[in-house]
């Protein structure tokens, strides 16, 4: 009997005790909470943001006493600027946004948002401009069927007489000044170009692989970019010269001294993000030795933005007229796969291509090719 006299007194005990605890939460769970611990500062358009922490997974309510209300403990400071050196806890508390009851929750690492290239920054139209000495990219792009461009090239073609003509083209086009937005993809502003190339043309199949002929091209443009617009304005000297190989293997041959020296604007429309079309007027301000003024460049162009090593398809359609030739156009077609890079925004191309038209090295005025082969073209 005194064991039992003792035994319930002990239990009466332990349920008063529990009454005058009053209601208690359980802890929540330091994995869930970890979210509202994290700041997430990624301001690129498409952040995703995380998922609302859920709540509490059950509460367990055990009503106080309306005589003896439950004990309120004492808030401790989350920061006490007086200790000279606060322990772990305290400092835990500090980090913690929510007070002690997340002090222990330990910080777990979270894996990065994203782990792919995400180059929209520059679509914004109240992006910052500012001042750039030699930038990364360009504003207004080479036509990729463009026979004239200053790029590097490599084509291997069979023309019309049955020959294998291999038409090169080393040359490259870079900024030099701008002021709009940085980086390469898309940047808006104005920038100042310059470009250069040499175009020669080699036979392969002939002693010493003769250098039939080249043409050389230098100039400078001023290129704006705004929403799907790109506009250019400047100045090129092309000039073409016959190979002295060519000239002994052909003592007959005629050298023309073609010259044209060219004010140009050109007009680029982005028609979506793999689409662009484009149209081109110069005017040769100096022409000789069968150059005239005026010539036309248009075309159409299918180039998608798509980065990675898989790359894409591409195609394109340039069309070039000229005074010289009568007005009649020469046409350039091209398809293939390409790839573009990440960061530099270069494309790197291979694939067939078609031309016809007017001879496609000047130092031949009023001759005619038909030209079929397969290279590979490489744009700044």
């Amino acid at each position: 009997m005194p064991f039992v006299a003792c035994g319930c007194l002990w239990l009466l005990l332990l349920c008063t005790g529990d009454l005058l605890a009053g209601p208690k939460r359980l802890a929540p769970n330091p994995v869930r909470s970890l979210w509202s611990q994290v700041a997430f500062t990624d301001e690129i358009p498409d952040f995703v943001p995380p998922p609302p922490r859920d709540e509490f997974d059950e509460v367990d309510v055990v009503p106080a006493t309306e005589t003896e209300p439950a004990e309120e403990s004492a808030a401790e400071p989350l920061f006490d600027p007086e200790a000279e050196n606060p322990g772990p806890r305290q400092e835990q508390r500090q980090l913690a946004p929510h007070g002690p009851d997340f002090a222990n929750a330990p910080l777990i690492p979270q894996q990065p948002q994203r782990d792919y290239f995400d180059p929209g920054f520059n679509t914004d139209p109240h992006a910052t401009k500012l001042w750039q000495v030699m930038p990364s990219g360009l504003l207004y792009h080479s036509y990729l069927a463009g026979e004239k461009e200053s790029r590097i090239s490599s084509v291997w073609n069979h023309d019309k007489q049955g020959r294998t003509v291999w038409e090169n083209t080393l040359g490259a086009r870079l900024g030099l000044l701008r002021y709009g937005t940085p980086g390469a993809y898309r940047p808006r502003g104005w920038q100042l170009d310059f470009e250069g190339g040499a175009l020669p043309r080699v036979l392969p199949n002939t002693p010493s692989s003769i250098l039939e002929a080249v043409d050389f091209r230098a100039g400078f443009q001023s290129t704006w970019a705004f929403d799907r617009w790109h506009i250019k304005t400047g100045y090129y000297h092309l000039s073409s010269h016959l190979g002295d190989e060519y000239v002994i293997a052909n003592p007959g041959a005629h050298r023309y001294n073609y010259v044209r020296d060219s004010t140009v604007m050109g007009v680029t429309y982005d028609i979506n993000n793999d689409w662009q079309t484009y149209g081109e007027f110069a005017y040769a301000l100096g022409a000789e030795d069968g150059a005239k003024p005026i010539e036309f460049q248009y075309g159409l162009q299918y180039s998608p933005m798509v980065w990675g090593l898989r790359g894409t398809p591409f195609a394109a359609v340039n069309g070039h007229t000229r005074q010289e030739f009568g007005y009649t156009s020469s046409v350039n077609m091209q398809a293939g796969w390409q790839w573009r890079g990440t960061d530099s925004q270069h494309l790197l191309r291979v694939g067939v291509q078609y031309y016809t038209g007017s001879a496609l090295q000047y130092s031949f005025p009023g001759g005619h090719d038909r030209l079929l082969g397969a290279g590979m073209w490489f744009d700044f």
